[in-house]
């Protein structure tokens, strides 16, 4: 009986913040294609010409732009789990006092709105790249994979930052700050074999270049990557569960005080 209420929150909770986020809107959910499409055609036009030579462009035109969209779209995944997971907490305070239940119920329909969001981008992607660049079944499942293992830990990195934030209100802006970082040092729009050699070690120490290098790997140089990549993805997966829980067990006895 508990997993059944759990179960019906948890889809009630995640058609409501599915329907908050687009109220007012005319275009609604269209915006989830329209932005990474503009920003993909702006990184094509500005980045094609010169990352031709490191890509051997002159095989396919189509190239560099599916080598941005293989990394873009996860990065979008990313950043809408962590900035949605940042302010579910203090959005929903009064639900929170108001209601008696378990406040991560939140971050999962959080989670999981952000999930079906990327599904929509990602089904386009998977359109284009069954006319130029189609994936055997076996790349497609290990791309899921991967995103499943990233949508995890950005579930944890976002209820980090939700748990925070409710302390802290600077935490969500200086968290924009610190993604713009971190994607010019996640290498999205240029290739990792573009970097200083002290660099290629250097972002092995980033989580997120784990996962989209990951990504990289699968879909456009259609390989599956290796033992210590993944085993580093993995690492990374299980040491955001173990944090993000000790977060939240050690301040959830103080939300409600300073909600």
């Amino acid at each position: 009986m508990k997993r059944l209420t759990f179960v019906r929150s948890l889809s009630a909770l995640t058609e409501r913040d599915f329907k908050l986020k687009y109220v007012g809107s005319i275009v609604g959910v269209y915006w989830h294609l329209i932005h990474p499409i503009v920003m993909v055609a702006l990184y094509t036009l500005v980045f094609s010409n010169l990352m031709k030579s490191k890509f051997d462009m002159n095989s396919s035109k189509y190239a560099y732009s599916l080598y941005l969209c293989s990394g873009l779209l996860a990065w979008n995944f990313f950043t809408e789990l962590a900035n949605r997971g940042c302010l579910v907490l203090s959005e929903n305070k009064d639900f929170i006092k108001k209601l008696r239940f378990k406040p991560y119920i939140l971050f999962f329909a959080s989670s999981l709105a952000c999930l079906f969001n990327f599904f929509i981008s990602f089904g386009v992607y998977n359109l284009a790249l069954v006319f130029i660049d189609p994936p055997s079944p076996s790349e497609f499942l290990s791309y899921l994979g991967i995103v499943f293992l990233f949508g995890v830990f950005g579930s944890c990195f976002a209820i980090v930052l939700g748990c925070l934030n409710v302390f802290l209100k600077d935490i969500y802006y200086a968290n924009q700050i610190l993604f713009q970082l971190l994607f010019w040092a996640t290498p999205i729009v240029y290739l990792q074999s573009s970097l200083p050699s002290f660099a290629k070690k250097m972002v092995y120490f980033n989580p997120v270049f784990l996962f989209i290098e990951s990504m990289h790997q699968i879909l456009f140089f259609h390989r599956i990557p290796e033992a210590f990549l993944l085993g580093l993805v993995l690492l990374w997966t299980v040491l955001g569960l173990l944090i993000s829980a000790f977060v939240y067990t050690r301040s959830i006895s103080l939300l409600r005080d300073h909600l």
